[in-house]
């Protein structure tokens, strides 16, 4: 089931935490290995006035 949530950008580091013993578990995996690819794939957007 796909769910729809609707939060702001993280302004820190996030860190996925899983027991090792419950990624084995196939419906942890089914939210788990999306979660981290999106979480891989996410960049902050640059802050108003950065410098380069």
């Amino acid at each position: 089931m796909e769910l729809k949530v609707d939060l702001p950008p993280a302004r820190r580091p996030l860190v996925l935490l899983c027991p090792r013993s419950a990624r084995a578990i196939p419906r942890v995996r089914a939210v788990l290995d999306p979660l981290a690819e999106s979480l891989r794939a996410w960049r902050p957007p640059k802050a108003r006035g950065a410098r380069r």
